[in-house]
């Protein structure tokens, strides 16, 4: 179980990395509650250029959305979400068979939380030009109490809606968190699920 979560461990440090150093990471409904009203952009992003007040509407409306599809099993309603250059790196049955994992690991969702909201435009990395929201996640789910992660929404051109670029969980498991602490101790629990936190920039600041 100490491998298994040491893979993950390293699976999370690798998705941050192909981030980039300057790029974000990212209720009994799936509502993620707590939209920050703080701007922040990132220092590669096209100079002067803000967020309009409809793109950060659309933020907690389109991820209030697509989190319900996810959460809720509806594969194919979470699907159209994804913005087509995400839709040629998954096609719909290696999501569905992703998400279909998940939920069956996680168990119903218990809290879906905002703690921070990044954009930028035309970064110098992306896979292509436009506006990008890295929205930073905490949630509890039945089976997890230790989950964090991000969805990144990608805009071509006003007025077209925010798509999901990429959406991505880092999290132990409560049965992993019982098996360590079974065989190793508590302070491993913590240090170990420490240590894959880091990958959440912002999950510390929001406990």
């Amino acid at each position: 179980m100490v491998r298994q979560f040491q893979a993950l461990n390293d699976r999370a440090i690798e998705q941050v990395k192909n981030q980039g150093s300057e790029s974000p990471t990212p209720a009994p409904s799936s509502t993620a509650h707590g939209t920050p009203e703080e701007i922040n952009i990132t220092p590669d992003s096209a100079p002067g250029r803000l967020p309009s007040p409809d793109q950060r509407a659309q933020v907690p409306r389109v991820i209030g959305d697509f989190l319900a599809a996810l959460d809720g099993g509806q594969t194919a309603k979470a699907y159209d979400f994804l913005a087509e250059p995400q839709r040629k790196l998954e096609t719909f049955n290696a999501f569905a068979s992703r998400i279909t994992r998940f939920n069956a690991e996680a168990g119903p969702v218990k809290e879906r939380r905002i703690v921070k909201v990044t954009w930028t435009k035309d970064p110098a990395h992306a896979p292509a030009a436009g506006v990008y929201a890295a929205v930073d996640l905490v949630s509890r789910f039945a089976n997890i109490d230790r989950h964090c992660g991000y969805v990144v929404l990608y805009q071509r051109d006003a007025p077209a809606p925010l798509r999901v670029m990429r959406q991505e969980d880092v999290y132990m498991s409560n049965e992993q968190a019982r098996q360590i602490e079974a065989t190793k101790s508590r302070q491993s629990v913590d240090e170990l699920w420490a240590q894959v936190a880091k990958n959440c920039p912002n999950y510390g600041s929001s406990r």
